[in-house]
């Protein structure tokens, strides 16, 4: 099976439904509940017409309402990092506390995170247990980097979801960082294995204290597209296949063109589903990975500049290469998408969802 899936930008949801992503929504768990569910059944009311393309909301799946920020930025602000907040924007930081690394001593140098007297984690975990009460009996989707699997198998098995280590370096670092991987290789693994460490921690931290058990780590490696082959070997594929051997199984995400990394990602054992972006190849791609479940995401640049017909074609491109046991995110859709764009891709991922060639 294959489904298609509309995944709007903020600014999207901002500007169209209303949704207003500032300091309280991601304070207040109850407003952000109340919200996620407008919003959701806004959506499906306006796009009624085109089967299965808004995601299911947490009343769809029976479980608590969804509960984190990006990865990285949590990392950040545990660090020390100020968040900002806007209406329509998730909140995100600037700060680069690594930016001064220059040697294994300096990495040695950055503080061990208490996540028990950390205020962010304690802070999620006081809205963790608030929805608790809002939604009584029911099982958790997602704890800040944690997710858990859907349906009603295992729903105490976690899943640590966090930026790749070298992705959360690059954007707590800057380009600095690849001088590092070039020139002082030492150092840049031991900045890896210490943000690793601390993501590791947390989630040790967490599933001990609601008795949950680890199974399995996605890495979201949003700027390995910026890698050669041998870097990413070297650095990434290695990593995470240490990983995947630690913890039984793990999964992979580049968002951004992958095609010249295909080859790399055999190299991880125990690689258990993928997330790829637009110029990879999904031919080669499914090749590869003839059994893995692969989530493909329709290039935002392409939704953004492209024609209604090329967008229409490359979909349906994709959703024939990847035939069954796929899914494709429509992804960050902007609001100035044209009009004619965005209905010719609701088209087409309908008639794909009904299993019905547009």
């Amino acid at each position: 099976m294959i489904q298609v899936f509309l995944d709007p930008h903020p600014k999207f949801n901002h500007r169209f439904f209303g949704a207003d992503y500032g300091e309280r929504y991601h304070l207040d768990p109850e407003y952000r509940s109340a919200e996620l569910l407008r919003i959701s059944r806004e959506q499906k009311e306006r796009y009624h017409n085109y089967l299965g393309v808004v995601m299911p909301d947490f009343e769809d799946t029976g479980t608590l309402p969804p509960l984190g920020i990006q990865p990285l930025d949590f990392f950040n602000i545990a660090l020390g990092a100020a968040p900002t907040y806007s209406a329509e924007e998730m909140v995100w930081t600037t700060a680069k506390p690594f930016e001064h690394i220059e040697s294994v001593r300096d990495v040695a140098e950055l503080p061990e995170i208490d996540w028990s007297s950390s205020p962010i984690c304690n802070d999620m975990i006081r809205q963790f247990e608030e929805l608790k009460k809002l939604y009584p009996h029911r099982r958790p989707c997602s704890f800040q980097n944690i997710e858990f699997q859907r349906g009603d198998a295992a729903p105490d098995k976690a899943t640590l979801v966090i930026h790749s280590p070298y992705t959360t370096a690059f954007r707590l670092t800057g380009e600095k960082l690849f001088e590092l991987m070039m020139c002082e290789e030492e150092t840049a693994q031991a900045l890896f294995e210490y943000i690793f460490r601390q993501y590791e921690n947390m989630f040790k931290y967490v599933c001990a204290r609601y008795n949950w058990e680890p199974d399995g780590v996605h890495f979201g490696d949003c700027a390995a597209t910026m890698l050669s082959p041998s870097l990413f070997e070297k650095f990434n594929a290695a990593f995470y296949d240490r990983t995947g051997q630690k913890y039984g199984r793990v999964a992979l995400h580049s968002c951004g063109p992958s095609a010249h990394l295909l080859d790399k990602f055999t190299l991880i054992r125990n690689l258990d589903y993928l997330q790829i972006g637009m110029g990879s190849d999904f031919a080669r791609l499914r090749q590869l990975f003839p059994d893995r479940h692969i989530l493909a995401f329709h290039s935002p640049s392409l939704i953004r500049s492209g024609s209604a017909e090329e967008n229409a074609a490359a979909l349906r491109e994709t959703a024939s290469t990847l035939g069954v046991n796929s899914t494709v995110f429509l992804s960050s859709v902007d609001p100035d998408t044209p009009a004619d764009t965005l209905n010719a891709l609701l088209e087409n991922a309908s008639a794909i969802n009904k299993g019905v060639k547009a």
